[in-house]
Formats: structure tokens, sequence, C-alpha cells
């Protein structure tokens, strides 16, 4: 439950406490003046109808007297007028039913109204003639009461909405700040850092809202001064810092993920670039000049290698590039790798190295997913050593990963354990009677 809805039924609660004790009082109130009412009624009635009996009427006139009743019942709330002799025979009696039309009976057992009853004497002289005895009739205080309470209870209603709807606005409003630094929270979880401009009037919620505030800016300087070092760790980790292509580290990390059994990879071929006599270079160049050059050098690299867009490249050493072509195999990159030492010895030429110092090298092999880096590496590295005691003019060597079928079977049975194969089964229908023939598989 949230604190607004907290809030609000607690305030609901107070204003039924208050206003339903406020209610009730009243209503007793109003329920004991009526009481009062009724009893005053009856005695007033009571006397004034003996007085006007004992000096309008002779003791033996019944009739005179009936009239005298009737006229007083009939414009009158009774309950019953009753007339008596001294000695307390009934000689004559006037009765309404308690019937109370449009109350709830609910009401009127919870509202409890005694009829108020009162007598006076009649006396002709000195002769005592009876008693007239009165019962007021509760009907007229309880419609009284009834309104009373229907009128409280519309007022009671509106007042209990009126303050729920103000107290509901009042906290949604004082608890905004609240809801926006929930937001601020969520927010520094994805790396945002928001700061509430708007502080609220509440003396703790600002103090709040500004401690907030004050984290949030303190975090996104911690944060920001700690991406800064990773993103240069990191740099550092696996930049080449002349080329700016990924180093030793980095090519590593990037060929084991393509090695791995768990990755979705294909055959994919890796060479290796050596650029020979690079010290006789740097003596000619300069170390400027021959960071320079191999910048050209990279950049030519990525000229060659454009029909190749997946191509990973990375600096091993000083002399050595990396190249990780991915789903290509080595005869499909042959023909553009040949191109390499021809463009290696025209930027040569463009250095004013005549005649060239340096020659490029390479090595190439395949790799497939299973395998250790280091068998590919060796693979690898063997081509080169190769290539480099080759005599012809293009120093190129390829070898190829072998798969014997033992090697080829248990590959099978990894996939299948791994449920990396799945087959799709229909099955062949004889027509037309459509009764199956066999089933198709297709792998």
């Amino acid at each position: 439950m949230s604190l607004k809805t907290q809030l609000t039924l607690f305030v609901l609660g107070l204003l039924i406490v208050v206003l339903g004790t406020t209610f009730w009082i009243n209503l007793n109130s109003t329920r004991m003046f009526l009481q009062q009412q009724l009893h005053t009624h009856a005695q007033d009635t009571a006397t004034s109808l003996g007085v006007a009996l004992s000096h309008a009427v002779s003791p033996g006139d019944l009739a005179s007297m009936e009239t005298y009743i009737n006229a007083i019942f009939d414009r009158g709330y009774y309950l019953e007028i009753n007339l008596t002799d001294p000695e307390g025979k009934p000689l004559y009696r006037k009765t309404n039913p308690l019937q109370i039309e449009g109350i709830p009976t609910w009401f009127i057992q919870l509202i409890d109204l005694h009829p108020a009853a009162a007598s006076s004497e009649i006396i002709a002289g000195w002769v005592p003639v009876g008693s007239i005895h009165v019962t007021s009739h509760p009907g007229y205080a309880y419609v009284q009461l009834w309104e009373a309470f229907t009128n409280a209870m519309i007022t009671f209603m509106l007042i209990a909405l009126l303050a729920i709807g103000s107290a509901m606005l009042y906290l949604s409003r004082l608890l905004q700040p609240l809801k926006q630094m929930v937001q601020q929270a969520r927010a520094i979880v994805n790396k945002h850092y928001v700061i509430q401009d708007q502080l609220p009037h509440t003396r703790e919620l600002k103090e709040v809202v500004l401690a907030i505030n004050s984290m949030v800016t303190k975090l996104k300087d911690i944060f920001t001064r700690e991406a800064e070092i990773n993103a240069r760790l990191q740099k550092m980790a696996y930049e080449d810092p002349v080329t700016h292509l990924g180093n030793r580290a980095y090519f590593e990390m990037v060929l084991d993920s393509l090695l791995s059994d768990e990755t979705e990879a294909h055959r994919g071929s890796i060479a290796i670039l050596r650029l020979t006599h690079l010290q006789q270079l740097n003596e000619t160049l300069g170390y400027p000049g021959v960071n320079a050059f191999i910048q050209e050098w990279v950049q030519q690299l990525q000229i060659q290698l454009q029909p190749f867009p997946n191509t990973l490249m990375a600096r091993l050493n000083g002399s050595e590039f990396a190249l990780l072509i991915p789903d290509q195999t080595p005869h499909m990159l042959e023909q553009c790798l040949r191109k390499l030492p021809e463009a290696f010895q025209t930027l040569q030429q463009a250095h004013h190295i005549n005649p060239p110092q340096s020659t490029l090298i390479i090595g190439l092999s395949d790799y497939l997913p299973g395998e250790k880096r280091a068998q590919v590496l060796v693979r690898t590295n063997k081509a080169l050593q190769q290539a480099q005691h080759n005599p012809t003019h293009f120093h190129l060597t390829i070898t190829h990963a072998t798969t014997s079928s033992e090697q080829l079977a248990a590959t099978i049975r990894s996939a299948l354990t791994q449920k990396r194969i799945q087959l799709n089964v229909q099955p062949v229908r004889h027509w037309p009677d459509k009764t199956p023939y066999n089933l198709e598989v297709f792998a």
C-alpha cells in the first residue's frame, strides 16, 4: 500500500471519527429535545383539556366531554386520550395506531423515543368528575429525527468526499518529490543522472531532495571519472597506440571467442603479416617516420581488404600484423593477399626508400570452431616460417586445418549432445487414401 493511500485512509478515518461523533451527539441532543417536547406537549394538552372540561360541562354530560376530546384529538399528534371516572373506570377512549410511514424500521429501533404521557383532573365546582389522560404520538418526533438524520448524512458524505479529494490532491502534490527521487534512483541504475530543480516547500522533504541531488552529483562525478579511467585502461590493454588497432591481447580474446564450441561461427581464415628488416627501416626514417609509415601501411591494408568488411586487424608486435577473416576460406583470400606485397613496395617508394629495405611475408591458414588457439597459431606461424624461406618474390604460404573422420564423428556427437542439430520430419502418404508410406527427414 502506497504512502499516499495510507495517509488518505488515516485522514478519512479521523474525519469519520470526528464527523461521526459530532453527528451522534447532535442526533442524541435532538432526540432528547424532542422527547422533552413530547412530554411538554402531552402535559399542556392534558392541563388545557382538563380545565376546559371542568368549566364547560356538567358532571353527567358525557356527550359534551366526548365532543371536546374529539376536537382536540383530531387536530394534534396524540397516541391516546383516555377519560376515566374518579374511581379510574374508563368512560371514553380515543386512540391512534402506532404506525409511522416513510421511516425505516431499523431507524425506529435504533432511536428509542418513549411516548410521553400526562394526566389532569376534571373538577366541576368542588365535585371531582374524573381524569383525562393524554399520550403524545412519537411519529412527529421520528419524522423530525429522520429528516435531521438524512440531512446530516448528506452533509457528512459531501464533506467526506470533498475532504478525500482535497487530501488526495494535496498528498499527490506533497509526495511528488518522493516519486521524482524514485525516478532519480532508477535513472542512476541506467547511468542517467537527473537533478530535481524544483525544491518542495516542506522542510523535511526539501532537505531529503537536496541530499539526493548532492548524492546524484557526487555519483555522476565518481562514475564519470571511473568510466574515463576504465576506457583509458581498456584502451591501453587492448589497443595499439600507433595504429589504434587491437593488440595481441585483443586479437587472442576475439580468436578464442570464434574457436569456442558454444559459438555459431563457421570456418574462417587467419593471416599473419611480418615486415622484415624493420630495424633498417627505422634507421632510415627515424622513429616518427616509421610510425607514420606503419600508419599509412594500415590504411593500405584497410583499402585492400574492403571486399571483406568483417575482417579484424590487429598489431601483434612492432613488425607483425594479424588478420582474422570469419566465414572465408584461404583460397578466397589468396587473390586479395597477393596484391599486398606490391602495395607495400609502392608505399616504400612513396617514402623514397629505394631500393626497398623491408619485405612483406604472409602466412595464411584457416581455423575451425572447437580448435585450440595455440593449435591455430602454431599452424599459421608454420606457414609464416615457410613463406620466409620461399625464394620467390611473393612470400605467402597457405596451410589448412585437417579434420579426420574421428574428429568429424566427435564433432557430430558433440552437436547431438548439445542439441545443435534439429531434424524436421514430414510424412509421405499414398493417394488418394492418404495412408502413411514413409517419413522424409530434412537435416
